[in-house]
């Protein structure tokens, strides 16, 4: 027995990686992904117009500091809503940082209650596998008091499996736009995220063809400068009509008059065709 204690008194325990991963960007490097995120928020900003930033990593890999981070680094004044804010004061401590150019959080925190027109530009820095959060989230910018035209931006790498996640929600949003109409945000029963990741899973096992993004979403293209405007279809330009004046329309009027004591006399008169017996004519004797 104190053998067998002295041994393990000696052991000493190795540890070994199994897989040694090098960091993808070093510490004052951007990801892909970052580098267009810091220029776009940029721009938007030298536009007068302040930007959304939708994330779906904000619990063990919370990313959002790092985004912050990054804005704050390229001249954007950035701040992050996180999940301890009371959601009863949400609204006001957005109120309160109006001054920011970009806020970042989770669209499930913002998906319902929420008015967010002071914001312009939406972007989903990574999908959103929940086609209702997905639509509410948007909604919180475009709705009733929003004067300004909405962008709403999908991000993600070509040729990636998040790329091939957002085709399947573009496909998904248009049939669901199908049944519900401009609001899929008014779906009596939200669909289930887990559904989405095994229709995903099976499109990756069955080795389906990746969609072209562009033209998927171009064809669903959705355009409103209205306050009140819902992402409905481009409405044809009308071309206005001058109004008639009063002799215009005694004019149609009597034209219409004549017409119809024309129709009237018409039905009035009886011709009898040659050669065909009529009980008020008696045929001439010979």
């Amino acid at each position: 027995a104190q053998s067998a204690a002295a041994r393990r008194e000696k052991e000493t325990l190795v540890k070994v990686p199994l897989m040694p991963l090098e960091a993808v960007v070093d510490r004052f490097g951007l990801l892909p992904k970052e580098s267009w995120l810091s220029s776009f928020c940029k721009a938007e900003k030298a536009r007068g117009r302040r930007t959304l930033v939708y994330v779906r990593q904000t619990g063990t890999r919370d990313i959002q500091d790092r985004l912050e981070s990054v804005l704050k680094q390229s001249g954007v004044q950035a701040i992050t809503l996180y999940g301890s804010v009371d959601p009863r004061r949400r609204e006001r401590w957005i109120e309160d940082h109006g001054y920011v150019d970009a806020l970042i959080t989770n669209p499930r925190l913002v998906q319902t209650g929420l008015d967010l027109i002071s914001f312009q530009t939406v972007v989903f820095y990574e999908p959103e596998y929940s086609l209702y959060t997905l639509w509410q989230a948007l909604r919180r910018v475009w709705r009733l008091g929003q004067t300004h035209p909405v962008k709403a931006v999908f991000a993600v790498y070509k040729d990636a499996m998040e790329a091939q996640a957002l085709a399947l929600m573009g496909r998904k949003m248009r049939a669901a736009q199908t049944l519900y109409g401009d609001e899929v945000g008014g779906a009596i029963v939200p669909a289930e995220e887990g559904d989405f990741i095994t229709e995903l899973a099976r499109e990756v096992l069955r080795g389906a063809e990746l969609d072209d993004l562009q033209s998927l979403f171009a064809d669903e293209m959705r355009v409103s400068n209205s306050p009140m405007g819902c992402p409905t279809e481009i409405s044809p330009v009308l071309i206005p009509v001058s109004p008639k004046t009063w002799l215009d329309w005694a004019l149609e009027h009597q034209a219409a008059k004549a017409a119809a004591g024309r129709r009237s006399a018409g039905k009035r008169s009886n011709i009898v065709q040659p050669g065909q017996l009529s009980i008020w004519n008696n045929p001439k004797e010979e």
